[in-house]
């Protein structure tokens, strides 16, 4: 039997009622310990957090000085460049006079001028463009007799030296189609090359689909029968009036009333050496 106080509650409430008390107040203190051990591994996950970008702007730094570094190398080339390319040539020193030499193979002989010129190798060399652009393009090649065009069956491009994309390779160039192109990221020379010696009294370049700053407007034409020795057959140095429009066909050169004359010799020893680099050079 349980007890009845003064109060007139039964002892057995009251002590329930003290053991739900005490059951609140301990969950109270593990609820607290527990926030408490959150907020701490919430505080090392931030410091971590706060290590790791700390490492980042650090390696960040490290590459911006790369960076700084890389720049100060490339104007470094770059005065070189300039002081070797303008310094002047040093003075001839003495050397014996060499003995006769024996006389080498000559070239090949230009055809007669009169009537056009005959050769199966032609190589068109461009050496400079509408704009500054740094790729070549021309959509088609033509070669003429009188007003007769001359087939291009069995005719071969090559571009040495050159990089073309897959869809725009040299043979494009001698397709018969002024809708394709040949294009050149290295501004080379493309050489057309017949299946025999094929006459030729005139020609003209056709202007490919896009960007006319790629157009060629000065070039030099080259001729050979074996593809070594060349002679000069057309050089153009200032704009012939090549159209700005696309898929347009350039004037007509004629090369019937030229010399066909071979490149200049080789600078003697002591003399002074041009280079050239590239189209805009």
């Amino acid at each position: 039997m349980s007890e009845v106080n003064s109060t007139g509650e039964d002892d057995s409430l009251q002590d329930s009622a003290a053991a739900r008390r005490r059951r609140r107040r301990r969950r109270a203190r593990r609820s607290s310990s527990s926030s408490s051990m959150d907020l701490t591994n919430i505080t090392k996950k931030l410091t971590s957090v706060e290590e790791a970008f700390g490492k980042i702007k650090a390696s960040m730094k490290g590459l911006e000085a790369m960076s700084n570094s890389v720049g100060d190398i490339e104007k470094r080339v770059d005065a070189l460049y300039k002081k070797i390319i303008h310094a002047p040539a040093p003075p001839p020193s003495p050397s014996p006079t060499p003995g006769p030499s024996p006389p080498g193979p000559s070239p090949p002989a230009p055809s007669p001028v009169a009537g056009g010129v005959t050769f199966q190798y032609y190589k068109f060399v461009p050496k400079k463009l509408r704009g500054r652009a740094k790729l070549v393009q021309v959509a088609e090649m033509e070669f003429f007799v009188g007003k007769t065009k001359v087939s291009m069956k069995g005719v071969k491009a090559t571009n040495a030296g050159g990089k073309t994309p897959a869809s725009e390779k040299p043979e494009k160039l001698v397709d018969g189609n002024a809708r394709t192109k040949w294009l050149d990221f290295n501004i080379k020379p493309i050489e057309v090359q017949f299946p025999t010696a094929t006459k030729v009294t005139s020609y003209r370049i056709t202007t490919a689909n896009d960007e006319p700053s790629r157009d060629p407007v000065q070039w030099e034409l080259l001729g050979s029968n074996d593809g070594k020795s060349y002679f000069f057959l057309d050089k153009v140095t200032a704009d012939p009036g090549m159209p700005s429009g696309r898929y347009t066909a350039g004037p007509t050169r004629d090369v019937s009333n030229l010399g066909a004359v071979p490149p200049p010799p080789a600078p003697k020893a002591g003399g002074r050496c041009v280079l050239y680099f590239g189209a805009d050079g």
